[in-house]
């Protein structure tokens, strides 16, 4: 049985730069010059399988966000239309950081969509309130 010893990970990506070719990790580069939010799709429930996400939702979130001035945003999950957040929000105008969230860092289909939006992420947050043991 593996035993968690973190109960949340920020990891940041950050430009190529390197000492003796090994990366290193400055977070202090992210920066934030304007407000940022943690960003749960409303009226979406992940734990209740009725509960539909739509791109078109999301899109909808996000203008009214950045119409009162968001640019940096944080997700709580990778799963599904989640996964899609990054993308949306780059189209939307959130052009300062945006991390993304993997809530199960056990789940293949999180990191899938983590990879495939590298382009629009500047980190990762793995992890969130994550309770149950994994064998």
């Amino acid at each position: 049985m593996m035993m968690w010893f973190f109960r949340m990970l920020l990891l940041f990506s950050v430009s190529s730069l390197s000492v003796a070719d090994t990366p290193v990790l400055f977070p202090d580069t992210l920066q934030m010059t304007r407000p940022a939010i943690a960003y749960q799709p409303r009226e979406y429930v992940p734990t209740d399988e009725s509960s539909l996400l739509s791109d078109e939702q999301i899109k909808a979130d996000l203008q009214l966000l950045a119409g009162v001035g968001f640019r940096s945003l944080v997700t709580y999950s990778s799963t599904g239309a989640m996964g899609n957040i990054p993308g949306i929000a780059r189209k939307e105008g959130f052009d300062e950081t945006i991390i993304m969230g993997i809530w199960d860092p056990f789940s293949s289909d999180e990191w899938r969509n983590a990879v495939q939006n590298a382009p629009f992420v500047d980190g990762y947050c793995i992890g969130n309130e994550i309770g149950r043991a994994h064998v």
